[in-house]
């Protein structure tokens, strides 16, 4: 629900949501990273 100045839902923290969110993403792209290169033969190449 928007707060009296039609801004942000009160009490709801965009600084805390977007760390959180900028920490889950990292997460999961370091996890993608190795198989996205594998499938793209990249790894294969930089090994080599």
């Amino acid at each position: 629900m928007p707060n009296g100045d039609g801004g942000k839902p009160k009490g709801m923290r965009w600084r805390r949501t977007f760390e959180r969110m900028t920490t889950e993403q990292g997460a999961f792209v370091g996890e993608a990273r190795p198989g996205v290169t594998r499938r793209l033969g990249i790894l294969d190449r930089l090994v080599r």
